[in-house]
C-alpha cells in the first residue's frame, strides 16, 4: 500500500464529536434542591464519614487500565491512563427516596464532599495525589460512586538484558496518604486489574494484570 499524494481531488475526512448529555428525570428540580440543602445542611467534608470516631471507613478501589502510554527504560517508568474506580459509604447522607419524590440517587460536585486522599506511592515524582473527580453519584443509602480518569508516571525497573524480548514486571502502588488503615481501609474492588477497554500497544503485550493487598 502506497501513501498517496495530496492532490485537490484527495477525499478528506472529518471527524465530529457529539457530546451526550444524559439527562437525570429531575435534575435540577426543586425537590432535588431541597434533598441538596437537607442533605448539606449540617455536613462537614472535613470529618472521616463514621458515626463513632473508632469506626473505619472501607474504601473499595479498583484499577481500570485502557492504555499503556510510554515504556521508558532510560527513566525507568511507565506511563498509563486508567480509571480510578473508588465507592465508600458516608452514613450522613442517606435518605428516604419516598420524601423527595422517590429520587434514589443524585449526582453531586465531588468537592463537596469527605474525599479519601489517595495516592500512587510509587510515582516518578514520589507519593503524588490522585486525581479528583469533578462529581460523584450518592446513592440514597449513603454509597458514592467516583470513577475520575487518570495519567499515571509510576516507578518501574526495566532489564532490557533479553532484548527485543524482554518481559518487564510493573507496580502500581496506591493507598491513602494521611489516614491509618484503621481510620481508612483500602479493599480491592476485583481481583484483578480491569482491562476491558484496553487499547492495544503496537510495541508491548499487556500479559498480567494481578492485584497484591499490603496492609
Amino acid at each position: 500500500m502506497r501513501k498517496m499524494a495530496k492532490t485537490p481531488k484527495t477525499r478528506r475526512m472529518y471527524v465530529v464529536v457529539i457530546l451526550l448529555a444524559f439527562l437525570y428525570g429531575v435534575l435540577g428540580s426543586e425537590t432535588e434542591g431541597r434533598l441538596h440543602t437537607d442533605l448539606f445542611r449540617k455536613y462537614s467534608k472535613y470529618v472521616r464519614p463514621v458515626q463513632h470516631h473508632n469506626d473505619t471507613v472501607t474504601l473499595q478501589f479498583g484499577l481500570s487500565i485502557t492504555q499503556l502510554l510510554d515504556v521508558n527504560e532510560k527513566a525507568q517508568s511507565i506511563t498509563t491512563h486508567v480509571w480510578l474506580n473508588q465507592i465508600w459509604t458516608d452514613v450522613r447522607l442517606s435518605w428516604d427516596p419516598s420524601l423527595y419524590d422517590d429520587i434514589d440517587f443524585t449526582i453531586i460536585p465531588a468537592t463537596w464532599l469527605w474525599y479519601p486522599d489517595m495516592v500512587l506511592d510509587n510515582s516518578i515524582h514520589g507519593s503524588s495525589d490522585l486525581p479528583v473527580s469533578k462529581f460523584a453519584t450518592v446513592e440514597s443509602d449513603g454509597k458514592i460512586w467516583i470513577t475520575p480518569p487518570a495519567v499515571l508516571n509510576s516507578q518501574c525497573h526495566i532489564n532490557i538484558e533479553y532484548f527485543p524480548f524482554d518481559e518487564q514486571k510493573c507496580q502500581l502502588s496506591f493507598g491513602p496518604w494521611e489516614y491509618t488503615n484503621e481510620q481508612v481501609y483500602l479493599q480491592p474492588m476485583h481481583d484483578v486489574i480491569i482491562k476491558e477497554k484496553f487499547l492495544e500497544n503496537v510495541e508491548w503485550e499487556f500479559k498480567g494484570r494481578d492485584r497484591k493487598s499490603v496492609v
